[in-house]
């Protein structure tokens, strides 16, 4: 009786373990909490209620309005945009930072979102000379910026998932010649950069949290105490960056590269 070569058991257990890998990120992700959306339309009615008392100047009825959509699940740029704007109205300096800040993730290139962040600089206390980023960072963000994380990894599961079933063609099939060669290298190596790439990013983000000062005035300090030496005082309005946490502070850096110790409640995350 004829035995199976032994690469062809090798090929089995390959798609086998394959499978088994690969399912489990995917059931990872699936898995994850979904937030919890109201229909569209009631989202909608919210935002356009909140837009209505934007134009006749009750501001606190708009924003009200627009914490509704927002929590409703439905985000968008002009949500924020018109947040930001209401909170500007009520001279509440630091949450309309962080809401522009936020219709700026969305739409970077914006004009009027751009604009009005540009009016908010003005009106910042705090004036710090900024900081180089290695260009291995700046070569980072311009990666995901144009190959989001979770692009790149569900082309490479795709892809994955095409090694796994050219593997299987060839075991049922019997397939022969360079071609067969050729396209395995290439999907596996596609695949595993691409679910490498995202994996890693997620883990390791290229830039760090970043937040907005909301009280008029934050005491950064050396150590996560009240009590200890001062480093240094930021006011309402200025972006940090946020390199770590505790149960109620925060360690942020400002542009100049300055670290201390903030109180997390006095942050307002973008």
């Amino acid at each position: 009786m004829s035995k199976r070569p032994i690469n062809t058991y090798a090929s089995f257990i390959f798609v086998f373990c394959s499978i088994m890998v690969t399912m489990r990120p995917i059931a990872l992700i699936a898995g994850q909490v979904e937030v919890e959306r109201v229909p569209l339309n009631t989202a909608v009615q919210a935002f356009d209620e909140g837009t209505t008392s934007l134009l006749d100047g009750n501001f606190g009825a708009a924003i009200a309005a627009f914490e509704k959509a927002d929590q409703s699940g439905w985000a968008s740029a002009e949500l924020y945009y018109n947040m930001g704007l209401a909170y500007h109205r009520l001279n509440r300096f630091g949450l309309a930072v962080q809401y522009l800040e936020k219709a700026k993730r969305i739409a970077p290139d914006d004009p009027k979102i751009l604009h009005s962040l540009t009016v908010a600089a003005h009106r910042q206390a705090d004036r710090f000379s900024q900081l180089p980023r290695p260009f291995w960072q700046k070569m980072h963000v311009w990666v995901e910026n144009q190959l989001p994380i979770g692009v790149a990894f569900w082309i490479g599961i795709v892809l994955w998932f095409g090694l796994v079933a050219l593997i299987t063609g060839k075991l049922l099939s019997h397939w022969h010649g360079e071609w067969w060669r050729r396209a395995r290298i290439l999907l596996g190596v596609s695949s595993f950069l691409l679910i490498f790439y995202s994996l890693t990013t997620s883990a390791w983000p290229p830039t760090n949290e970043r937040a907005v000062i909301l009280s008029t005035e934050a005491r950064m300090h050396d150590i996560a105490d009240e009590s200890s030496d001062e480093v240094l005082r930021v006011h309402e309005g200025l972006v940090v960056l946020v390199k770590n946490r505790s149960t109620d502070w925060a360690l942020i850096e400002v542009a100049n590269g300055s670290r201390g110790w903030v109180e997390a409640n006095l942050l307002g995350t973008i």
